[in-house]
């Protein structure tokens, strides 16, 4: 199937060709600092543009996902059709024609430019100098200090005054998309010769791993929000403040095991080449906690090349193999036997720069170009331009895969690493895609109320060691279109979980645990302690910069705000109209998982996604089975109904030189509504229609 084409328009109107150009984007002062100007591009260089055209209907778009997602409203489960969702948003036929005549009239004539399938990007191809001219900017290499990772990036461009309103933003532009861990061993140059290797990330030894992923604070990202880890024995039941595995699990939030798969449904783990995992460490744990499970497998997707990677070492195998092994082991231990999706994402050549963009053009066409369109330096592109026996020489996966019913994420950045206009243009895709029914589930960080590694900014843009500085909310879990996930702990001091549940106790706290000088988990830290001038890894949470409170959240944040807010002035938004974050939490502290045959013990939000999307695909599985939706986007039905979770109220998130805050009843931006109760949770979905 051809991709739709541009018309030919030859009305031109004099007035608009005479109108003046006007900044649309500027880079903030709060983009990440690390990113300097290498060099200016050179003039001659070819690259592909993509122009992100204002969509229609957006202002309607939050009242049609609640019309089909809020638990009241006589459509909830009525999920669109990806091709309602592409005519509801597409642009409207005067932003196409606008635009279209203006790169006419700058020189990009009809035949160099195209659509995208959901009609929402326009693509071309231009020389620096056509695009500089184009856009009054100015193109440069960018190099980050901490990593060598390079953008091609622009400080500000411009557009006609009759132009802006019909344009989101231009790629490449002031974005500085980098996605994932620059981890790539081999690259290859233009002619096929192997390039120097780029710096690998530090890594403290077989048997620890340091918390600052992959190494030093200010990772472009996004990076994963990685468990920590101890090495340890296994033991299947057991079921403490220093032990959980899938039994544990299973026993805070009363998951049942005997529940039967559904024909159609699935939950998808996202991870990005080169993290990986090995069937053998499946194997030795199923073996150990889900004996029944021994063997399977998850369904395996390759996105744009992704493969499972081989290139580790015994010294460095947690960094790649961590985060997939926790993924899969507790996703597939508590699903069993219903089906789990890998979507392994990018090849090695560009694993710096694969992205959620190329993970949301897979699963959703309406988000991608038909040739592509995802732009060097800030979204890999495909087929990939770099020789090598790792570069993926395919066409880009557009539309390639139907996403399954919840996805999990354990991914993010810094909300000021991004411009607020690319985090919005990205947020409307997971609204669309919940509007389809499908249910995006993100971890919401480990640093407290900083970001990742602890770093705060200034007013200024530069990241502080932590001890000062403006609050760092994480995005994409800031997106009020996902549910963010924080993290719990079992209180120290409960060796008998399942005797504390039975007496009507709440066995857990907020996940906060002391960070030695060399960036190991230590010990819990004491609730209510003193946080000035220690490090503590602690669930992340606050208030977005960007995003307004959704209205699902309104009387919940406002109550928060109203009786809890501290005070911390011009450390956060404080407005009280932010959307609050996280939503939900899970158990995140000492769960066991192996990790390239030895048995280990992880911390984190990372821990909290996967099982949190594990427990909505169970409940999915019952819907499916008596003929109804999968639950789709939750927020609003869990808003209306805190009672399906168990309330937290021990516990902070201290972070930026502050006590950050601290667990409320009710809502609180440390732990959300609580952690499941499964039960109750599946009656309530259950007595949806």
């Amino acid at each position: 199937m051809l991709a739709p084409t541009l018309l030919s328009f030859s009305t031109l109107l004099l007035g608009a060709l005479a109108s003046p150009h006007v900044v649309h984007e500027k880079r903030s002062i709060h983009t990440d600092r690390q990113w300097s100007k290498t060099t200016q591009l050179d003039s001659n260089a070819i690259l592909p543009f993509r122009i992100g055209l204002t969509q229609g209907n957006l202002e309607h778009g939050d009242g049609w996902l609640m019309d089909v997602s809020d638990p009241a409203s006589p459509n909830y489960g009525k999920h669109w059709t990806s091709a309602q969702v592409i005519d509801a948003f597409k642009p409207s036929e005067d932003t196409i024609r606008s635009v279209h005549d203006w790169l006419v009239e700058g020189g990009i004539d009809s035949t160099r430019h195209r659509l995208s399938e959901g009609l929402n990007w326009l693509e071309f191809h231009a020389t620096a100098s056509e695009a500089e001219s184009l856009f009054n900017a100015k193109y440069h290499v960018f190099t980050h200090a901490a990593t060598g990772t390079r953008h091609i990036a622009c400080d500000e461009y411009s557009l006609p005054a009759h132009i802006q309103s019909h344009v989101d933003f231009i790629t490449p532009g002031v974005h500085f998309d980098a996605k994932t861990r620059d981890n790539t061993i081999e690259m290859y140059d233009a002619e096929g010769n192997q390039l120097e290797k780029r710096g690998n990330p530090w890594w403290p030894g077989p048997n620890h791993r340091g918390p600052h992923w992959p190494g030093w604070p200010g990772w472009p990202g996004p990076v994963p929000h990685n468990p920590m880890w101890h090495p340890h024995p296994a033991a299947s039941n057991i079921c403490n403040d220093s032990f959980v595995t899938p039994y544990c699990i299973r026993l805070l939030y009363d998951v049942p095991t005997d529940l039967t798969p559904a024909e159609g449904n699935s939950v998808g783990i996202v991870e990005y080449t080169p993290e990986t995992f090995l069937q053998s460490d499946l194997n030795t744990f199923f073996k150990a906690y889900e004996p029944q499970a021994v063997g399977e497998a998850p369904k395996f997707d390759s996105i744009d090349g992704g493969y499972l990677f081989r290139g580790y070492n015994t010294t460095n195998s947690f960094g790649y193999l961590g985060e997939p092994s926790l993924d899969l082991q507790y996703a597939m231990s508590l699903l069993y036997p219903q089906n789990v999706v890998l979507y392994q994402v990018g090849d090695l050549a560009e694993a710096s720069n694969t992205s959620f963009n190329n993970f949301l053009d897979a699963i959703d066409a309406s988000y991608c170009t038909y040739d592509g369109g995802d732009t060097p330096g800030l979204d890999a592109v495909y087929p990939d331009p770099y020789p090598g026996p790792h570069s993926y020489k395919g066409k880009e996966d557009c539309g390639t895969y139907a996403p399954a019913k919840v996805i999990s994420t354990s991914y993010g950045y810094g909300e000021y690493q991004l411009p607020a206009s690319y985090e919005v243009r990205q947020c409307h895709e997971y609204m669309k895609l919940g509007l389809m029914g499908v249910t995006f589930a993100y971890s919401s960080g480990d640093y407290g109320v900083g970001g990742y590694g602890g770093q705060c900014v200034t007013a200024d843009g530069n990241v502080t060691d932590g001890t000062s500085g403006i609050f760092v909310p994480d995005f994409p879990a800031s997106c009020p279109y996902v549910l963010a996930v924080g993290a719990t702990q079992i209180r120290n001091g409960t060796n008998n979980v399942a005797a504390a549940i039975k007496a009507g106790q709440q066995p857990e706290v907020a996940m906060e645990l002391y960070l030695t000088p060399e960036g190991l988990v230590g010990t819990d830290f004491p609730i209510g302690a003193n946080p000035i001038g220690k490090n503590v890894f602690s669930s992340s949470g606050g208030f977005s910069n960007v995003f307004p409170l959704p209205s699902y959240q309104q009387s919940t944040v406002t109550a928060y705000n109203k009786k809890y807010a501290p005070n911390y002035p011009g450390q956060y938004n404080n407005s009280g109209n932010a959307r609050g974050i996280p939503d939900i939490a899970s158990n995140g502290a000492w769960l066991s998982i192996v990790v390239n045959g030895n048995f280990s013990q992880v911390f984190g939000t990372s821990c909290a996604a996967p099982t949190v999307s594990a427990l909505l695909g169970l409940i999915n599985g019952e819907r499916m089975k008596a003929g109804k939706s999968s639950v789709g986007f939750v927020n609003p039905t869990l808003y209306a109904n805190p009672h399906v979770l168990n309330d937290v109220t021990a516990g902070g998130n201290p972070g930026c030189g502050t006590y950050g805050f601290n667990t409320e009843v009710g809502w609180d931006p440390v732990t959300g509504l609580g952690t499941p109760n499964f039960p109750k949770m599946l009656q309530l979905f259950m007595s949806l229609p």
